[in-house]
């Protein structure tokens, strides 16, 4: 199939990325090539939305709807915890901006 040009902008309307790309493009190949655009926030989730709607990671772009011409948005959410767990029967949750662990959650009575 031919390539299609798809251009991506944030939430403010500003151009992040405009590109040549394959229908066939999995929806997480344009996101790597949104990793140099968006790597002075670091502890962000990008999603990449069209029409409105969460493009799932693991959809071709075709099969989203994406079509030549095409107009994706790109939302940055912080990201300020997260919750680990091992093969203990525990969790953790850590601040990510100062890589504190805050809360332990214990008791549970198998692996989390």
């Amino acid at each position: 199939r031919a390539s299609m040009r798809v251009s991506v902008s944030n939430l403010a309307g500003n151009e992040v990325l405009d590109l040549d790309v394959g229908p066939s493009w999995k929806v997480r190949d344009l996101a790597l090539r949104l990793r140099s655009q968006a790597a002075d926030a670091r502890h962000v989730r990008k999603r990449l939305l069209f029409g409105g709607k969460e493009l799932s990671s693991h959809q071709s772009l075709e099969r989203a709807g994406v079509i030549d011409g095409a107009q994706l948005t790109l939302v940055l959410t912080p990201i300020s915890r997260v919750l680990t767990a091992t093969a203990v029967p525990s969790a953790q949750l850590w601040e990510v901006e100062s890589s504190k662990c805050i809360r332990r959650f214990r008791g549970h009575k198998g692996v989390v």
